[in-house]
């Protein structure tokens, strides 16, 4: 019967410090430009979440696309100036 030979582990040489560091900046503007683009992502997710847990009826009255009645031009007028100024 024939016996296997032992296997032989190869240790891989160690990465320096300088090699680890250039890698690292090299990757960075793609990990920049990822989390960028998930907080892009993430930003309308969390507004529709918000919507989907607050009942109808706030929606309605508060939502943030509407402004406050006081506030609101006539409709079919529009303004060029800031809500805030007094004129």
């Amino acid at each position: 019967m024939a016996v296997a030979a032992p296997s032989i582990e190869l240790v891989a040489p160690r990465e320096r410090v300088a090699a680890k560091a250039v890698r690292m900046v090299a990757k960075a503007p793609l990990r920049l430009l990822l989390a960028g683009i998930g907080l892009l992502w993430l930003v309308p997710t969390f507004g529709l979440f918000i919507t989907s847990i607050l009942p109808q009826s706030s929606l309605a009255t508060q939502g943030c696309g509407r402004s406050s009645p006081s506030r609101a031009s006539p409709p079919g007028r529009t303004t060029t100036r800031s809500s805030t100024t007094r004129g």
